[in-house]
């Protein structure tokens, strides 16, 4: 239950961190240029498109363009995206347009996840950003403290300890 969303207009702002293991968000002043990032972080670079975040990962070894979205509960891969990367679909009984999969291993810079659920999907507002195959959500972001710098246009990884059940 909620009654809006945080988004780009206000997190631009600050340096966001989401440490989903904890289970808090920080927003942070925006640090002079080359600032420190904490101790064992992988910072990754970002493009900003219409207030949106893509980044680079990979998905069974093979690069793929991601929207990165701390808001949203899946990881989705575009059809088109999962025959790329021969991904195994399981097709929903209830949807044939809805299909399974999982991603082993995921990895977005240093940071790696296997076993990962994602769903299998078109997203019709993928014209409006452009340019990314799938949306990485909290399969995969659950298992860091996730900070977000929009002047730096980079992400940082930082293990939080427990990983989120698939």
């Amino acid at each position: 239950d909620y009654a809006g969303i945080l988004g780009y207009t206000f997190l631009s702002r600050f340096v966001t961190t989401l440490d989903y293991p904890g289970q808090s968000v920080r927003f942070s002043p925006v640090p002079p240029p080359g600032a420190k990032k904490g101790a064992g972080a992988d910072s990754v670079p970002f493009d900003l498109v219409n207030g949106a975040m893509l980044v680079k990962a990979q998905v069974n070894g093979k690069p793929v363009r991601f929207l990165f979205d701390t808001g949203s509960a899946e990881i989705l891969i575009l059809p088109k995206a999962a025959q790329r990367l021969g991904l195994a679909i399981s097709v929903s009984p209830d949807d044939p347009s809805v299909g399974f999969a999982r991603l082993d291993p995921l990895a977005l810079g240093a940071a790696v996840a296997g076993a990962l659920p994602a769903v299998v999907h078109s997203w019709p507002s993928e014209r409006q950003i452009g340019g990314f195959e799938g949306i990485l959500g909290y399969p995969f972001l659950s298992r860091y403290r996730v900070t977000v710098d929009y002047r730096e246009k980079t992400i940082t990884l930082e293990p939080g300890g427990k990983a989120a059940k698939p």
